[in-house]
């Protein structure tokens, strides 16, 4: 199985951020937040 993890870019404010990685599944859930 996979481990997916999410990253995300917001334009123009050059911020970047990658959420945990969730081991060995195909329905990933994330419940993270940024400032």
């Amino acid at each position: 199985l996979p481990d997916p993890f999410a990253k995300v870019t917001v334009d123009g404010s050059g911020q970047c951020h990658s959420t945990d990685t969730c081991k060995a599944t195909l329905d990933p859930k994330w419940n993270q937040h940024y400032d």
